[in-house]
């Protein structure tokens, strides 16, 4: 209903409940094609994770205790450390995995002739 200033009441054709009710049983997804489909659920599990707003829990309940005694100056030392560790462990993960890995797979191993010696590692030169 809609009151005017006068104190009238406007009648609506159609009662809150039931536009509400009409609101609430509206598939969303039912005529969503694969692609669609999943563009509409990364866009609604993007949002619930940015209405969360938690930090990373690495170290989460020791840097809380370092801002209780040192204060926030300290802790956003930290912080920044743990990123770049962080940082450090995807990047050696991405290193491995299109570095080392394919070069350990397609290394022929039949062409080694000489035994290996641990000094080979620190000089580099080829020993009898």
């Amino acid at each position: 209903m809609l009151w005017y200033s006068d104190g009238s009441v406007l009648q609506a054709n159609i009662s809150l409940n039931a536009f509400l009710t009409r609101i609430a049983t509206k598939n969303v997804r039912a005529g969503m094609n694969w692609f669609d489909l999943w563009r509409h659920d990364f866009k609604v599990w993007w949002h619930r994770q940015g209405r969360k707003k938690q930090d990373f829990p690495l170290f989460n309940k020791q840097i809380m205790t370092i801002e209780g005694h040192f204060g926030s100056g300290l802790v956003s030392f930290f912080v920044f450390t743990r990123w770049l560790c962080l940082l450090n462990l995807l990047l050696t993960l991405f290193w491995l995995s299109l570095v080392v890995l394919p070069s350990v797979v397609h290394f022929n191993y039949c062409n080694i002739t000489q035994p290996f010696y641990i000094r080979n590692l620190l000089d580099g030169e080829i020993r009898p």
